[in-house]
């Protein structure tokens, strides 16, 4: 055995470990796991969270008698599509037009609700154009309270589009608006009323809005 405290003998020759250097530098006499880790690119987090906001489902549902917007928000938690109708929370409800009719309904798995009627701003009303569970399955807590429409219905316009497909629109719209001043300065032009424009930003807000709850 010789004095080398590194060193052992194995038979008659002398074997000693061979050292292995990671990529930090470190020598020890076992190997050691290479330091791979790398550090996240925020910059490239951030621009999936950006296209993720953009990408988003954005549903504007409107009362095609009185031009009256119904809902719009995000598709999701906040306006959840179920079984051919679309249940709307109150944040994203955009109306106080639907009235009780004090007709009631029962469905066997999702309880008890109510028909509700619509009356527009303009005097236009459909009568039963919504519905409403008063006493809905625990199961089924998207459905709870909310003001629910059919997913097709003669009196609904209901238009789904990306965030950025609506500010595409939006642009669109501006543009024309624009060119019509251009075209025709020095003249009065009547107000713009585009039900299906929405004002530059707000889809990307309505995307990027966290947290929905009823």
């Amino acid at each position: 055995m010789t004095g080398e405290p590194d060193a052992q003998r194995i038979g008659s020759t002398l074997w000693e470990p061979e050292p292995t250097v990671c990529e930090s530098g470190c020598s020890r006499g076992r190997p050691r796991r290479r330091h791979n880790r790398q550090t996240p690119d925020s910059s490239g987090v951030a621009g999936r969270i950006e296209n993720d906001v953009r990408m988003k489902k954005i549903i504007r549902i409107t009362h095609r008698l009185s031009g009256e917007l119904i809902a719009e928000g995000p598709v999701g938690w906040g306006i959840t599509p179920f079984e051919n109708a679309w249940y709307v929370s109150w944040r994203y409800l955009r109306t106080g037009g639907f009235r009780t009719s004090g007709v009631p309904g029962l469905c066997p798995y999702k309880f008890v609700y109510v028909w509700l009627h619509f009356r527009g701003s303009t005097g236009h009303e459909t009568e039963y154009l919504g519905w409403r569970y008063v006493l809905p399955n625990p199961l089924f807590p998207f459905i709870a309270f909310r003001v629910a429409v059919p997913g097709r219905h003669g009196d609904l316009d209901i238009t789904v589009r990306s965030a950025q497909e609506w500010e595409d629109a939006t642009s669109k719209v501006d543009e024309r608006i624009a060119q019509a001043q251009r075209d025709n300065s020095g003249s009065a032009l009547p107000r713009h009323s585009d039900e299906s424009a929405v004002r530059p930003g707000q889809a990307l807000e309505i995307a990027g809005q966290t947290g929905e709850r009823n």
